[in-house]
């Protein structure tokens, strides 16, 4: 047994030392910005240098990638000014990208280990679990997903060590409550908490452990419950170790990313004002005192809410007001009094006055339309920034909130006099209700497709939703003419439970998934529809594809590929006429009915996400389709096979095989140069946009 295990550990070694030396191999030939490294190489940077930023994903990757950076000084202030991560843009010199790269290759080699150890607890035999190994090492598409900064690897990775957990945990079950058996239940439970950390994506997974547990334990009530105690026992140590541990993981890595920022940072705008407030660099500084012709930003005071937004280059005269989650000129609005009170003895607001907003880029004016209604909400009127001043311009302040602005600062220098009772930055929590038509300026958490607004949410004048937090408005930046200067200093002071900033992010996370559409005019699309994904009907282009620039298609071995969808389609045949075994012996087609339902689970769901969806989506559930390709080798084609050494001459004509088509195509794993028509004898389908 002892030999076993050290035979065992052996192989996991070599065949990770195989699947490091291929991902590493020319791994900075490239020397340019490479697909999203242009996100994530950026956010690493962010993270050194304590600039807050938002990402659409968890933050584990990004924590990973910054705790070699941080210690890399991968930082890009510190060798220039200028932005430097657009895609195909060349990294600044003195920036160390190729050691993070090998950062993205440690952790997606280290799924070949994994994955033949897997095997092992599928009860495949070791010479098929070599092959597995040697399948997963030499596949083309993981392999170049894991060349580059990208988080890829890391859900690879955390993927596949949750699914080799879960497999050790299942075959200790009938050592329950024994150490080992906790201490693989533990280990899966902290590993679905980094595979939810890196990616939404990861919930996947979990959802298939999720099920697997769910049915192991109503196996377990059925024929083999032995007193309540007991079964209750096991359902506290599911709860505790595969719930509340991969969540508080999950949430304490986002209590970490909060409290490391100390920089304001391009992620400001998606944050509440309080968590903006607490950054170095902010941009509110101004007067605490709205005044009569002050430049304000209005933002919504609903979580996750965005500032009121519209644009001067439109080509229509009346331009569609929003709210957008960037910070953008568009976003200056010029707050004044009506005009026909008198201001010159009273430049402030209070609760009831009626005011008018002027957008500062259009010199145009809030307007409420008069017959047109939004889009998506009909309840809400259009809002406009109209080109002439009319009736449905007039907006009436009635407070909401009015506390006393002294108790949200620390005054520095100075002394404040604060005026009772009127408008104030941060503290003042207000509707706008329109004068003429008597609705609320309601900012709804809808994404607006590109046609009408990039990254923007759909905002009207709501009759119906009067105590909606979505009509709730406060003013962040303030830049008043009234004051020459400030005859005082000061810093904000806000109280703000980590909660909330939890709840924002995610819901700016949740919006921007949504606004994941691709652009109408964009000359190259790379997204691609689930139902091409299982034939490989095509790749990724992950760099522009001029003749001299070092070019990546991310494509995947096709013999590979089509043998794990084709094993798929016949081993999910195959356990529909032997599904009548589990009532006899549940462990029968374990194995099977796990890896089908890996693939299913990891693979439909992106029929219904409703946002661009590209080709390595589909790589997880490619994992799946590989360990399922060689259950079917193991458990269908072998035993078919009498003679020995006619099985083992067998396993060398697809090892072989799929060695000869991964080099064939290693072009472009590693990068070629030249016109891409001479990749013209590589292009088997006429879906590869090759050239």
């Amino acid at each position: 047994m002892k030999e076993k295990k050290i035979k065992t550990i052996i192989i996991s070694i070599f065949l990770f030392i195989i699947s490091y030396n291929i991902r590493i191999y020319a791994i900075g030939r490239s020397k340019v910005v490479v697909w999203d490294e242009s996100h994530f190489a950026l956010d690493t940077s962010e993270y050194v240098g304590k600039r807050f930023f938002f990402d659409l994903h968890p933050p584990l990757g990004k924590q990973i990638l910054a705790f070699v950076g941080y210690f890399l000084k991968f930082d890009v202030t510190l060798y220039t000014n200028f932005f430097p991560f657009p895609g195909g843009a060349p990294y600044v010199e003195g920036l160390k990208y190729v050691a993070l790269r090998k950062v993205c290759a440690f952790f997606g080699s280290l799924i070949v280990p994994l994955s033949y150890l897997s095997a092992i607890e599928l009860k495949i035999s070791q010479k098929v679990a070599i092959l597995l190994g040697i399948l997963v090492a030499i596949e083309n598409s993981l392999i170049v997903i894991s060349k580059f900064i990208l988080l890829d690897a890391f859900l690879l990775f955390f993927n596949s060590l949750t699914c080799f957990c879960f497999l050790k945990f299942n075959n200790t079950k009938k050592r329950e409550f024994s150490v080992s058996w906790w201490k693989w239940q533990l280990l899966l439970g902290i590993s679905m908490g980094g595979l939810i950390s890196i990616k939404w994506t990861g919930f996947q997974t979990y959802a298939l452990i999720g099920l697997f547990t769910l049915y192991d334990l109503f196996i377990y009530y059925i024929k083999n419950f032995k007193s309540m105690r007991t079964y209750i026992k096991h359902w506290i140590s599911r709860i505790i170790c595969l719930i509340i541990i991969p969540f508080f993981i999950y949430i304490l890595l986002f209590y970490i990313h909060f409290q490391w920022f100390t920089n304001s940072g391009e992620g400001d705008p998606k944050m509440s004002t309080a968590f903006k407030s607490k950054l170095k660099g902010n941009t509110l500084y101004g007067p605490l005192d709205i005044t009569n012709s002050s430049i304000v930003h209005l933002k919504n005071s609903r979580i996750g809410g965005g500032n009121l937004f519209s644009t001067a280059n439109s080509k229509y005269s009346n331009n569609w007001v929003s709210t957008y989650l960037l910070d953008d000129p568009g976003l200056d609005w010029i707050i004044k009094k009506k005009q026909n009170e008198n201001i010159k003895n009273d430049v402030y607001f209070r609760d009831g006055d009626i005011v008018q907003f002027v957008h500062k880029e259009s010199n145009t004016y809030l307007t409420t339309t008069t017959y047109d209604y939004c889009p998506f909400t009909k309840s809400m009127k259009r809002v406009i920034s109209k080109d002439e001043l009319t009736d449905s311009s007039f907006w009436k302040i009635e407070f909401v909130e009015n506390p006393s602005i002294k108790n949200f600062i620390q005054l520095k220098q100075g002394n404040f006099k604060e005026i009772p009772e009127v408008l104030h930055p941060v503290g003042t929590v207000f509707r706008l209700r329109n004068v003429k038509f008597n609705c609320l300026l309601r900012s709804h958490n809808v994404v607006l497709p590109m046609s009408l607004g990039w990254k923007r949410l759909e905002t009207g004048c709501d009759f119906d939703n009067e105590d909606n937090s979505e009509t709730l408005w406060h003013i962040e930046d303030n830049i008043s003419f009234y004051y020459k200067s400030l005859p005082y200093l000061y810093k904000w002071d806000i109280k703000q439970s980590f909660w909330r900033d939890f709840l924002d992010y995610h819901s700016a996370m949740i919006n921007v998934n949504k606004m994941m559409e691709p652009f109408p005019r964009a000359t190259m699309r790379l997204d691609s529809h689930p139902k091409t994904w299982p034939f490989l009907n095509g790749g990724i282009r992950m760099l522009n594809w001029d003749d001299n620039t070092v070019k990546f298609y991310l494509l995947g071995n096709p013999f590979i590929w089509w043998l794990g969808t084709l094993s798929i389609i016949f081993v999910f045949g195959a356990s529909l006429f032997k599904i009548k075994a589990i009532a006899k012996n549940e462990n029968s087609i374990f194995s099977e009915l796990f890896v089908l339902c890996g693939w299913i689970i990891n693979y439909l769901p992106f029929y219904i996400v409703g946002r661009m969806t590209y080709l390595h989506h589909y790589l997880v559930s490619l994992y799946f389709s590989i360990l399922c390709l060689v259950i079917f080798i193991d458990f269908y084609i072998l035993p078919l096979i009498r003679i020995p050494i006619l099985k083992r001459l067998f396993l060398i004509v697809v090892l072989i095989t799929a060695i000869s088509i991964s080099i064939f195509f290693s072009p472009f794993v590693y990068g070629f140069t030249g016109p891409a028509i001479n990749m013209k004898n590589r292009r088997w389908l006429k879906t590869w946009n090759i050239y």
